[in-house]
């Protein structure tokens, strides 16, 4: 966890340091799965396809990378 932490860090743009861009940018991937999942429901009737699951799946490494940063701001190891 560590190592990833470290190499998150070689894909962050300057601009994207602030707290302000790292949390709002964590609660939008998240808000990203709620979304993709709320159409599972709405749209399969909460049959979740493997194609589905592979895109929640990638938000989710989404939000692993703004927990990284977010930690790495604090100052804090995974």
């Amino acid at each position: 966890l560590n190592e990833y932490q470290e190499l998150t860090a070689q894909t962050q743009l300057e601009s994207a340091k602030s707290l302000d861009y790292l949390i709002f940018g964590l609660v939008g991937e998240v808000g990203e799965i709620a979304n993709k999942y709320k159409k599972v429901i709405r749209d399969s009737e909460g049959n979740l396809t493997p194609e589905k699951a592979d895109e929640i799946a990638s938000e989710a490494g989404d939000v692993f990378w703004y927990v990284a940063r977010l930690a790495a701001y604090f100052n804090t190891k995974l």
